[in-house]
């Protein structure tokens, strides 16, 4: 049986406003293909500042290269088994590698990136540095406070995540009020030791609800 799937595609905006004071002026918008080519052909609609095409299937690279249009930065996340090439899809400025399992982490990332509060920020800048002309791979995993340096660090030294020739990772980390300096810190080496050639950029956002106990790391690595 072939699964069905929702047409994804995410676009950030800058909000209406005298006094631009990003991120809390960023809008975070899921619509469906449709949608999206609706809002776009408008003439009199703003343009996005990003956009992120949720690809499923291979089939529909076609599909989302006319949806770009005259859109500046089209960022395209690539949920299928094979390894799409920034040449297999020229029409991306950038490509996210992920397990569709992962893509509601992916959405959390980017929110605490441009419209949720943290105390360490990463904003929409390092964001697109991060992704813009390259192809990177995303990864999430969810620690116990209690256990942190022995979970994370079996996480790192899982193949799927190898780090070693890692040259640029952008770690968000998203808790809830309880998470502490020494926390990040210890994330920070423990990350640095399995990364030893790459340049780390890490924040944090917040989350009132359901971390309490936990933590969630989110990882773009452009390797």
């Amino acid at each position: 049986m072939t699964t069905q799937h929702i047409e994804q595609i995410w676009i950030i905006e800058s909000a209406e406003s005298e006094n631009f004071d990003p991120p809390e002026d960023y809008s975070f918008e899921t619509l469906s293909y449709t949608a999206f080519e609706q809002k776009i052909s408008r003439t009199n609609e703003k343009k996005p500042l990003l956009t992120f095409a949720v690809l499923y299937d291979i089939a529909e690279l076609k599909k989302l290269a006319s949806l770009k249009a005259n859109l500046q930065f089209f960022y395209l996340i690539n949920l299928t088994e094979q390894n799409l090439s920034r040449q297999d899809a020229d029409f991306a400025d950038g490509i996210i590698h992920l397990k569709e399992t992962q893509l509601n982490k992916l959405h959390q990332m980017i929110a605490a990136a441009t419209i949720n509060p943290g105390l360490i920020n990463i904003d929409l800048s390092d964001l697109q540095k991060t992704i813009d002309k390259k192809s990177v791979r995303f990864y999430s995993q969810d620690f116990h406070y209690a256990n942190l340096e022995q979970e994370l660090n079996h996480f790192l030294s899982q193949d799927k995540t190898d780090l070693s020739a890692a040259q640029f990772i952008l770690v968000m980390i998203v808790s809830g009020m309880s998470f502490s300096l020494e926390q990040f810190s210890l994330i920070g080496e423990l990350i640095g030791e399995q990364a030893p050639k790459a340049k780390i950029m890490i924040g944090t956002g917040l989350e009132f609800e359901g971390y309490d106990e936990s933590l969630s790391l989110q990882l773009l690595i452009d390797a």
